[in-house]
């Protein structure tokens, strides 16, 4: 990203410009709000757990000063997800949905619901509790004690061993060539402090939130926890969309894939000059020839593909297209 752009990013977020310190007397937890905004994509198997644990921990809280705001954004499910949500959301006055007109993604869910928070502070929370409510318990904590933004650090994760072994690639690219102070064990969950909701609002599209957090440069709590396994239901998570995460984290906020590419494929350039050049010396037939070109076509096509993925976050960025749309929000007295 090019200093001017750069420059610019900042001023739309409010980094830098607009976003607020947070005055130590007001950091205090006396009668605060939190907003937690939870994505549902068929999720109809994971939300009696999750209305149990969110039932106790706004029990907890209560005695804590702590009023809670919750939405829930449906993300285009195929089950009974909204209906399920619906009821509960009659239930409970602090409770909101917010339906999407189709499946839009994760991340476009939870900032399409973020102009409609009320509370002093937002986390987003995995409606499969795979990120345990207990931990959001600790983040409010450290809020309450003055930090701006608290993530929760996968210290250990709680999947397979080739779930693992990716997890940790993803996570070596993106220190190498986005973010080298992106956490080593990644995160997820996070809690940010009101003055940073016009950061979040302004984030461009295809950026994932949490690398976006890393990238705004504000100091961090970082509290380590250890990712639970899911318990029941299916994952929408697929290989697909883990796949478009790693693109977009890779491609969004800094220029080292390109860089990388460009001079990967000058040196594997020079180094087939020169081997061609040995095996025109000792009269090798064109077999050989044949391979280098067919080698160097090959590159040419990855530097393509690359330069292809740059030129569509650009389109999509200045194209206009929204993000998400929403077809209703529905409140305690609507459902």
């Amino acid at each position: 990203m090019s200093g001017s752009a750069e420059r610019a990013l900042k001023e739309r977020a409010g980094v830098g410009f607009t976003i607020t310190a947070r005055m130590d007397a007001e950091s205090k937890m006396t009668s605060k709000r939190l907003s937690i905004i939870i994505p549902v994509y068929s999720n109809a198997a994971d939300l009696p757990a999750l209305f149990s644990a969110l039932d106790a921990f706004r029990t907890a809280k209560a005695a804590d000063a702590l009023a809670l705001d919750i939405i829930f954004v449906d993300d285009g499910s195929q089950d009974d997800s909204a209906a399920l949500i619906r009821a509960y959301v009659k239930d409970n006055p602090d409770c909101r949905l917010i339906r999407l007109t189709r499946n839009f993604g994760t991340i476009a869910a939870c900032k399409a619901a973020l102009p409609h928070a009320k509370g002093d502070a937002v986390t987003y929370l995995a409606a499969d509790l795979q990120d345990p409510l207990d931990q959001v318990g600790k983040m409010v904590t450290a809020w309450g004690e003055g930090a701006s933004l608290v993530i929760s650090q996968r210290a250990d994760r709680e999947d397979s061993a080739l779930e693992k072994f990716f997890a940790n690639i993803y996570l070596i690219l993106v220190r190498r060539l986005s973010l080298k102070n992106y956490p080593q064990g990644g995160f997820d969950l996070f809690l940010a402090d009101k003055s940073l909701f016009s950061a979040l609002m302004a984030m461009p599209k295809n950026v994932n939130t949490q690398t976006f957090l890393v990238w705004l440069g504000i100091e961090p709590v970082v509290l380590d926890y250890v990712r639970q396994a899911r318990q029941q239901g299916k994952s929408g998570w697929t290989f697909s969309k883990k796949y478009n995460l790693m693109v977009n984290n890779l491609f969004t906020l800094a220029p080292g894939v390109m860089r990388v590419s460009c001079t990967a494929g000058i040196a594997i350039s020079c180094l087939i000059a020169i081997a061609a050049g040995v095996n025109a010396l000792a009269g090798a037939g064109g077999a050989s020839l044949i391979a280098v070109i067919a080698f160097l076509f090959a590159l040419v096509f990855a530097a393509l593909l690359i330069l292809g993925e740059y030129l569509w976050r650009v389109l999509d960025l200045v194209n206009g297209t929204p993000e998400t749309i929403i077809r209703d929000i529905i409140d305690h007295e609507s459902a």
